[in-house]
């Protein structure tokens, strides 16, 4: 169940440093191995409780993801392309739909 949050990650933050480069109006466009961990220590501040199955691990998953990674994209271009991105990643590693 953890391996498709791990693999995902990766992809994301290797995915939008290399197509959400920084240029002057976007100069914040500047990503790290920083954000990967700011990722799992938000989900790590869940309860386990809380999270009883895979379904709900994944929303978790994309709720940081778009926390970490999705707020600081200042357009709609870029905020769609990033859910596109998400989706794609959701079905691919989770197995699972998500729109």
């Amino acid at each position: 169940m953890y391996e498709p949050a791990v693999l995902s990650t990766i992809e994301v933050y290797r995915t939008i440093s290399v197509q959400l480069l920084p240029i002057p109006s976007k100069f914040h466009y500047t990503f790290n191995l920083r954000d990967i961990s700011k990722v799992f220590q938000g989900m790590l501040m869940i309860k386990p409780q809380s999270v009883n199955s895979p379904e709900s691990f994944t929303r978790v998953w994309i709720h940081e993801t778009l926390r970490v990674f999705g707020d600081r994209l200042v357009n709609d271009e870029d905020r769609n392309w990033f859910k596109d991105c998400i989706i794609s990643l959701v079905g691919r590693h989770f197995r699972m739909g998500w729109s």
